[in-house]
Order: structure tokens, then C-alpha cells, then sequence
């Protein structure tokens, strides 16, 4: 009687090939729910990020929009994300600007960029929210991370009626 099959060693090269590519698919899966820690003074940005303290103003009415931040507390800013709300709508737009801890910066919104402003007076409500710049732990690559937008975001602008 002649047998007829998968030689041993093809079954056994095709059963590591399977668990390989099991493995692989897994990790990457997983992967997507491990995000990386930014760190910020060795502390996790989260942590740095409720100690930040800053009042926030836009003014509209000037041409170009100025928007005036004092930074209270002793962290630095790095950015900015302004977050408008239109209907049932969101965008957020970075200012690309921070302020430095314990001081007031002043910025013009709209000299070289029209999208920012447009955006702010297209929108029903605009909440400005800190941003920080940190390293991915383990690494030198730096990273930056929005604060909580309910913890941290001031209203800025909201429209009338």
C-alpha cells in the first residue's frame, strides 16, 4: 500500500510558520491598546499635566484675533490646541506656541494662517487646551501629549444667541 500525506518536515515547518504569524497578530493587536508614556520632569505627562494653571482670553473684535495666555504655574506650556464645536461637529487646530512657566505671552491668530480664525468664528463654542512636549519613556524621542480637555480646557469664545 502506498501512503499518500505531508511529508514530516513540510508539516512541521508549516505548524512554526502558523504559530509565528499567530504571534505576530497578537502582538500587534495588543500592541494598540499599550500606549507609550511620554514623561515629562520623570514624571508621566498625565501627572504634570494637573499642575498646570493658566487663564486664557481671545478677542475676537481685533483684526487679526489676538489671544492672551498668562501661564500661572510653574510648568511650561509647549502648545496649544484650540478645540471649536459647530453643530455636532469638532476640529482641533494647534497654535504651534507655548508659554513658558510664570510668564504672559500675547499671540496675533490669523497673520500668516486665516484657518484658525475662520475656524474659531465659524464655531458655536472654542475650549483652548494645554499641550506638553516629553520624552517617550526609555528613549530620547520627544513626543507631545494633549492635557484633559475636562479638566484643563477654558472656554474662550462662545456665540451669542
Amino acid at each position: 500500500m502506498k501512503k499518500k500525506g505531508v511529508s514530516q518536515l513540510i508539516a512541521t515547518v508549516l505548524l512554526i510558520a502558523l504559530v509565528i504569524v499567530i504571534a505576530a497578530v497578537i502582538f500587534f493587536w495588543v500592541r494598540g491598546f499599550v500606549s507609550e508614556q511620554i514623561e515629562k520632569f520623570g514624571k508621566p505627562a498625565e501627572q504634570v499635566c494637573d499642575e498646570i494653571s493658566f487663564d486664557a482670553t481671545l478677542n475676537t473684535e481685533t483684526d487679526p484675533m489676538t489671544f492672551y495666555v498668562f501661564n500661572k504655574g510653574n510648568v511650561p506650556i509647549s502648545d496649544f490646541s484650540f478645540k471649536t464645536y459647530s453643530g455636532g461637529n469638532s476640529q482641533v487646530i494647534a497654535l504651534g506656541s507655548g508659554v513658558a512657566a510664570g510668564t504672559v505671552q500675547t499671540f496675533s491668530l490669523g497673520t500668516s494662517d486665516q484657518e484658525l480664525p475662520q475656524a474659531i468664528l465659524n464655531a458655536d463654542r472654542v475650549i483652548v487646551i494645554p499641550d506638553l512636549k516629553g520624552f517617550v519613556k526609555g528613549t530620547s524621542k520627544i513626543k507631545s501629549i494633549n492635557c484633559d480637555e475636562n479638566s484643563l480646557g477654558k472656554l474662550v469664545y462662545e456665540r451669542e444667541g
